[in-house]
């Protein structure tokens, strides 16, 4: 799938609708900030593409907007297999799904609900989720190939079983796989699949399941008709223990009766005993209730003189303390006064002082306006200076002219490739080595690229000359031989012909940028970087000099201004120029001293009067709230009083005694009472000698012994018709009847379930050995895979692969095995991205071409190393269509064309909610 267009709208975030397109077949970005929705924009697509538009729950109502009620709406426009295809669902509330496909001048419905869903999840090579979200194991090639933050994470999932299948065809290079083991094994699983489900476990619905369903019901069948013929045998034991039942409680009866009859005249006796109790009890709650009623009259009274006594003396102890307040109030009348006078003989000095100041204050001021007039002098002046060596250095860093950081790597690129070529050619080229063994003179003819030069050269005895880089040699030794040897090979000179050709290229570049060498132009913008930095310097001290001065012009204006208030001072003084530098009078500071002095001594007076005048107004409301509180007592003393005339009254009591004197009399009476009554209750029988009590369990024997007799007769009836109905039944012969069908059914059970264990053996022994024969076309992906970790991490590694094309480990250049687990952070995430981009190619070259998804996928690695994915992926981007996802664009920089970069942070700014490209 190569995606064309997304848009979203009511998807977490994005709440309004949001459009990013048209995306390139190769490279392209969506970048923003944290939290833009980057992620969220992926999973929509993949809610769309791979979810029931039907489905409901909890997850998917997760999508909606915070605190919106919107409908989740997602349109995904892409192509397959050269046919644009528009697949729009809405979620939740009136859930649709429309796909649609472009015929070359519109857009026409092919499919609808279901059945869209079903055509897109085909495409995909997904598989059919269950209730709810599908999971990121049915997601088919996407699986794998889409690294996203959520769902599911960033994890390498494997590849489905209808991909691996796709992907071994065409690394096997044909269309299909079909051999004799397959054969056989669509056979077991289509065998397999009428007992077992795809998890292993009985299927529903199976013949499996209907033997095993069918015996277990005929078996309760047999244990219910064993249970009723047990049930037959405990009916005839049970009749006999009703009637022996019945017998022993008509013999209990009898005794029961004549107990009855004794009980009750002893009951007769107690009861007119109680009766006089409960006459003397009443008496005495009568007198009790008089007693209570005087007790607390009695206490009520006492309450009452108590506080009449206790408010007596208050009284008496609060009207000393309120002559003592009234004196103490009179003597802070007379320090406030004093303190008032204090204040106003302060506040006259302080005047005095402050008008011999004011002349001083003058003299001080011009004084400052010179010295700031001095300060502003030296200001300036370092000021000129930094700006005089700001104009040297940006006059150096114009003369300096260094090339750019992009134009040096451009010709280091070039020089490197000289080098590389060069060290080939000469590896490739021809090599003579000769040594003589007497003198002997040697005509060479030596042939280097397109030149051809002829020496004759004389070597001494034990002489030796090596001659290298050459394609072909001719020695000619006079009256010997004549010997031509030839490389044999033309890749030498294509070799030096390329170098002589990068020599020239980095010549020009070198003229162009004045520079002899990317050295050279790495010193010179080593150096041009050093004077900038300089020149930064330079630019932070003199706005650091000029203070808060916007430049020299504005810093020498202030300066020319303070020197006018300066002379217009001492004009004003009557100085001289000398007198400026002398003017640090004593006299000034004296001043200055006296007048503070008598501010002080203005602001302690103040604090004292204030003190004395707060300590007044306090006493004074003391004295206040005492008065008040005199008079709280007086009213608590006259309303006890009233409660004491009120008492008495009430119950005809001349005086506090005699109602002391009522009370002690009626107290004896009711002691007389409560000892009467307690005679009367000891001669009653206790609890357990009670006649009722015993009266009441003897009838409740009698009632006891009624029910059961009516319970069993009823019992006796019902075991009377269970032995009718247990004969009519036939139990026995039904039991015998079920044991023989059971016996038949077990053997036509084993039968089958031997036959359906023996498929689910032969399918684990066919899926393993399918999968070891499927292991022998992955090397090719093993390959592509090793080649890509090689390039990133400039080490030679060796992937293997499993089954499900997962990797297993990684072999180094010294044969040191690393399981997936054991590697590092950074190295997993490199091997996951691999995985997929290399998955991803082999797809597009060999079946069509599709897309890979990578959500900020490079959390771990380094940024060499990321330099070098950068360059793998723009290299992959001819074959794939890749969708980077990331919240650091520069990290992307120079491999990502205009067209193919789309700024989300733009698009929460446009009006019309439309993303253009970033």
């Amino acid at each position: 799938m190569l995606l064309r267009r997304l848009e979203v709208r009511g998807v977490r975030c994005f709440d309004q609708r949001v459009t990013l397109g048209p995306f390139v077949d190769g490279l392209n970005m969506i970048h923003g900030p944290n939290e833009s929705g980057k992620s969220t924009l992926m999973e929509a697509m993949a809610r769309a593409v791979f979810d029931r538009y039907s489905v409901g729950g909890a997850d998917i109502q997760e999508l909606r907007p915070r605190g919106s009620s919107l409908s989740p709406e997602v349109t995904v426009e892409f192509e397959w297999q050269q046919r644009c295809y528009r697949l729009h669902k809405r979620f939740i509330d009136d859930p649709r799904s429309v796909l649609e496909i472009y015929d070359g001048t519109r857009w026409v419905a092919r499919h609808e609900r279901d059945a869209a869903d079903d055509y897109v999840r085909q495409i995909f090579s997904g598989e059919v989720a269950g209730r709810g979200l599908t999971p990121v194991s049915g997601w088919g090639l996407a699986r794998t190939l889409w690294m996203l933050q959520r769902p599911g994470g960033s994890e390498h999932h494997g590849v489905s079983d209808a991909v691996a299948a796709q992907l071994r065809s065409a690394l096997a290079g044909q269309l299909q796989i079909t051999t004799r083991l397959d054969a056989v094994a669509e056979r077991v699983e289509a065998a397999y699949r009428e007992d077992f489900t795809p998890t292993g476990k009985i299927r529903k619905g199976s013949r499996l399941q209907e033997l095993d369903d069918g015996l277990s019901a005929r078996r309760e069948q047999l244990e219910e008709a064993r249970r009723r013929m047990e049930e037959a045998d405990r009916t005839v034991q049970r009749m006999e223990s009703v009637e022996s039942e019945l017998e022993r409680l008509a013999q209990e009866r009898c005794t029961v009766v004549s107990d009855l009859e004794v009980v009750e005249s002893e009951v007769a006796r107690v009861e007119k005993m109680r009766d006089e109790v409960r006459a003397r009890r009443e008496a005495l709650s009568e007198q009790r209730d008089r007693l209570d009623r005087l007790e607390q009259n009695l206490r009520d009274v006492q309450a009452a003189l108590a506080t009449i006594a206790r408010g007596e003396r208050s009284l008496e102890a609060m009207e000393g303390e309120r002559e003592q307040i009234a004196l103490r109030v009179q003597s802070m009348e007379y320090l406030v006064h004093e303190a008032d006078s204090a204040l106003s003989r302060a506040r006259s000095a302080r005047t005095e002082a402050e008008r011999a100041l004011r002349h001083g204050i003058r003299a001080l001021d011009v004084l400052g306006e010179w010295q700031k007039y001095r300060a502003l002098c030296e200001q300036h002046e370092r000021v000129w200076s930094l700006s005089e060596a700001l104009h040297e250095a940006e006059k150096e860093l114009a003369r300096e002219d260094a090339p750019t950081e992009e134009e040096i790597e451009q010709l280091q690129d070039v020089e490197r490739e000289a080098d590389r070529l060069r060290a080939m050619a000469e590896a490739s080229s021809l090599r003579v080595h000769m040594h003589a063994h007497v003198a002997q003179p040697v005509k060479c003819r030596v042939d280097q690229v397109d030149d051809a030069d002829e020496t004759t050269r004389v070597l001494d005895a034990g002489e030796q000359h090596e001659v290298s880089g050459l394609d072909r040699i001719n020695l000619s030794l006079p009256g010997v031989m004549d010997l031509d040897i030839a490389s044999g090979s033309s890749q030498a000179r294509d070799l030096r012909r390329r170098v002589d050709q990068l020599e020239a290229e980095a010549c020009a570049q070198c003229d162009r940028l004045g520079i002899a060498s990317a050295k050279e132009g790495r010193d010179r913008r080593a150096r041009s970087q050093a004077i900038e930095r300089r020149i930064e310097q330079l630019r932070e001290k003199r706005a650091h000099a000029l203070g808060g001065y916007d430049d020299a012009a504005s810093l020498q204006t202030a300066a020319r201004e303070a020197e006018r208030r300066v002379e217009e001072g001492r004009q004003r003084m009557g100085w001289a120029d000398e007198d400026l530098s002398q003017y640090d009078s004593p006299v000034l500071r004296e001043l200055q001293e006296t007048a503070d002095k008598a501010r002080r001594d203005e602001e302690q007076a103040q604090g004292i009067y204030e003190e004395r005048k707060q300590n007044l107004e306090e006493k004074r409301e003391e004295q206040v709230t005492l008065s008040a509180k005199l008079r709280e007592i007086q009213g608590e003393i006259d309303t006890a009083e009233t409660t004491v005339r009120a008492v008495l009254g009430s119950i005809g009591c001349p005086d506090p005694d005699t109602l002391a004197h009522w009370t002690e009399e009626a107290r004896e009476q009711t002691r007389t009472l409560e000892e009467e009554v307690g005679q009367l209750e000891a001669e009653l029988p206790g609890e357990e000698e009670d006649p009722s009590v015993r009266r009441d369990t003897v009838r409740a024997a009698l009632c006891e012994i009624e029910k059961r007799e009516k319970s069993l007769e009823h019992e006796r009836i019902e075991v009377g018709v269970a032995l009718d109905s247990a004969k009519t039944r036939g139990a026995y012969e039904e039991a015998v009847k079920i044991e023989e069908e059971i016996a038949e059914m077990e053997t036509t059970l084993a039968r089958h379930r031997q036959r359906a264990w023996g498929v689910y053996l032969l399918r684990s022994i066919l899926t393993k050995r399918r999968e070891a024969a499927m292991t022998e076309h992955l090397p090719g992906l093993e390959r592509e895979i090793a080649r890509m970790m090689t390039r990133i991490t400039r080490r030679p590694r060796t992937v293997a692969l499993d089954g499900t094309i997962r990797p297993r480990g990684v072999e180094s250049d010294r044969g040191e095995w690393y399981a997936r687990d054991a590697l590092s952070s950074g190295t997993a995430e490199q091997l996951d991205l691999v995985m997929r981009l290399a998955i991803g190619r082999v797809y597009s070259r060999h079946i069509t071409r599709t897309m890979v998804v990578l959500d900020d996928a490079l959390l771990y690695t380094d940024p060499e190393r990321h330099d070098r994915i950068k360059e793998l992926l723009k290299v992959l981007s001819a074959d794939i269509q890749v969708l980077l996802l990331t919240s650091h664009p520069a990290r992307y920089r120079g491999i990502i064309d205009e067209e193919g970069r789309f700024d989300l942070a733009a698009l929460r700014l446009t009006e019309d909610s439309s993303l253009g490209r970033g």
